[in-house]
């Protein structure tokens, strides 16, 4: 009986190393697809594919257009890790674009009305040399029906704008004070 319960034993742990091997390469698959989705996901904004992407909480958009396409043409991304199980994970990525605030401070003075800051903004956007920043932003993706879906997050949405909603925080801070 002995030499049966051994033996089981010895199988048994022979086989455990093989079992995590393969939990470990389907938590490894869920990690790639989750990387591969986030890198879509910026090839499709950065070609001014809005209505391709899939953000959660977003029905069908329309494909970006005007001053947001001058920038998103400009974006630049690198997908590094992923984290989580299951069905969420965190995509750290680093994201280029064009640095919003030294754009907007270069602007001439002399701007008096919407359509004149609209066409000085938009060359400012064109200028082969336009200033950009990197941001580091880990991106949330959850896993539904037809794969993975992107959160669009304070920090995503200001990687993507080039620091836009960091320009408003700061701004509603020094109204507060």
């Amino acid at each position: 009986m002995r030499k049966r319960s051994g033996r089981r034993l010895l199988a048994l742990a022979l086989c455990l190393p093989i079992l995590a091997a393969c939990c470990a390469g389907c938590a490894d698959s869920g990690k790639e697809e989750a990387k591969l989705a986030c890198e879509e996901f910026f090839a499709s904004y950065a070609g001014g594919e809005e209505s391709g992407l899939a953000i959660e909480g977003f029905g069908a958009s329309e494909p970006l257009e005007g001053l947001q396409l001058q920038m998103a043409e400009r974006l630049e991304f690198e997908v590094r890790d992923a984290s989580g199980s299951g069905d969420a994970m965190q995509v750290s990525a680093v994201v280029t674009s064009v640095d919003l605030r030294q754009v907007l401070e270069s602007l001439p003075d002399t701007v008096d009305s919407t359509e004149a800051a609209r066409e000085a903004l938009s060359a400012a956007l064109a200028d082969e040399n336009v200033p950009t920043r990197s941001f580091d932003v880990d991106v949330t993706l959850v896993r539904q029906d037809d794969g993975w879906t992107v959160q669009m997050t304070p920090s995503l949405a200001d990687a993507l704008l080039g620091g836009y909603y960091s320009i408003l925080r700061e701004a509603a801070e020094e109204v507060k004070e």
